[in-house]
């Protein structure tokens, strides 16, 4: 065991939380959140994070942010879920690796029953990867279904 454990990222200096930093695979956002792809080849559908824009930790969220979580999980859900053989969007949020709130978002393909629950994501690391159009297609499909419902596709 590693006791005390390590800082994570953000945790003692928020200039260093890789959420707070702008990046490529950053996929959709509004004022309040951002979604980005996982950017790494995956053997899902779709694997992606979603992060609010501003650095906070669920111990300290605003309100605000909280109270659009639920709306937006909604939104990612049924965004995920217009990528072509998927059956249902997981959500994870394990917080080991960054003190910044995020959650990660796995879709899981149609017919898949092995991978229900929480092996979703032990699947996704076994699992051949897309091919990179296919992936790039699925991710262009997930922005797009977003932005239909506010905030803007950073994928057009």
């Amino acid at each position: 065991m590693l006791v005390p454990e390590r800082p994570r990222s953000g945790e003692t200096d928020p200039a260093e939380c890789w959420h707070c930093r702008p990046d490529p695979s950053t996929i959709w956002q509004d004022d309040l959140w951002q979604l980005r792809s996982g950017g790494l080849p995956t053997g899902l559908p779709f694997l992606g994070g979603f992060a609010p824009r501003e650095h906070v930790l669920l111990e300290d969220a605003p309100l605000e942010v909280l109270a659009a979580l639920g709306p937006l999980m909604q939104r990612i859900s049924n965004a995920v879920k217009e990528v072509p053989g998927v059956a249902r969007c997981h959500f994870g949020r394990w917080n080991d690796g960054s003190a910044h709130l995020h959650l990660h978002a796995l879709a899981r393909p149609a017919g898949m029953m092995r991978a229900r629950g929480v092996n979703l994501a032990y699947w996704d690391d076994v699992l051949p990867p897309l091919e990179p159009e296919l992936q790039a297609e699925n991710i262009r499909l997930v922005a797009a279904a977003m932005a239909a419902g506010g905030g803007e596709d950073l994928t057009a």
